[in-house]
């Protein structure tokens, strides 16, 4: 065993115990504190990303805990993309949280027109309202093509929207956050697991005389990396919910990452 491992392996339970308190923090906020319109982009948006945030989280504690540690990993990914994605939304109000909340517009449109060619119906009114709120807010999610063909007074493309509610690449989207070093350390590293790339493959293979004898599961080292990422990426989210709706919950927040900077500052 390396001395990075041994050392990942002494931070492994301390920092377990303070994504646990983070949890019940979160838990505590969803379930008393947040009163929210249903229909406001930017409250809608804030409360789904840390409800999946803390969803995340458990899974990344659940996972830890077992020894699955390589998966634990990939959820991490994900939770600084949405973190990324939330905290670039909210520097871009309220345009932002718009675009993410009207963007389900197309997707539903894309689904009904699936749906047709498949010679599956959709009921008259429904269809009739989803029409009305996409051509106020569909022009939003138009291509450069599709920009370029209206201008020129040419039909627009049959499917004329993005692919996703923002128009950024997700290195864009970390870079203006501040967190390029984040996209380069972890959320490209990463990639390597989730595209099956044989040297993320070969890391997990453990050898004897030069042949491969097992794969495990197990990595104390991308352990620590999925509860210090993961526990980073709720923490930010919860800030912008305390601020976004004037919850009390500053000093809560203050103290869990005083905690946790003490805390991956110890020497084992």
């Amino acid at each position: 065993m390396t001395d990075q491992e041994k050392q990942a392996q002494f931070y492994v339970p301390l920092v377990s115990a303070l994504v646990d308190d983070l949890l019940t923090l979160t838990n505590h906020i969803l379930i008393q504190r947040v009163d929210y319109d249903h229909g406001d982009p930017e409250q809608l948006m804030l409360l789904s990303f840390v409800t999946k945030q803390r969803e995340h989280l458990n899974s990344v504690r659940l996972l830890t805990t077992h020894n699955y540690d390589g998966d634990a990993g990939l959820i991490s990914r994900t939770m600084i993309e949405g973190m990324a994605q939330l905290l670039w939304a909210f520097q871009n109000r309220p345009s932002g949280p718009e675009d993410w909340y009207w963007f389900g517009l197309v997707m539903d449109w894309r689904q009904v027109t699936e749906n047709e060619a498949n010679g599956i119906k959709e009921p008259a009114e429904k269809k009739q309202l989803l029409t009305t709120n996409l051509a106020a807010q569909g022009p939003r999610y138009y291509t450069s093509k599709a920009e370029e063909k209206l201008s020129q007074g040419d039909p627009l493309p049959a499917d004329p929207y993005r692919k996703q509610w923002h128009r950024l690449n997700v290195a864009d989207i970390f870079t203006k956050v501040k967190g390029a070093d984040m996209y380069d350390d972890v959320y490209r590293n990463l990639s390597e697991r989730i595209h099956w790339n044989p040297r993320e493959v070969f890391r997990s293979l453990e050898f004897d005389n030069g042949s491969s004898s097992t794969y495990k599961s197990s990595d104390a080292r991308t352990a620590l990396g999925a509860l210090v990422y993961g526990f980073q990426s709720l923490h930010q989210c919860l800030e912008l919910i305390g601020a976004h709706f004037s919850l009390d919950i500053q000093p809560e927040l203050n103290g869990l990452f005083s905690k946790f900077q003490q805390t991956t500052n110890l020497t084992p």
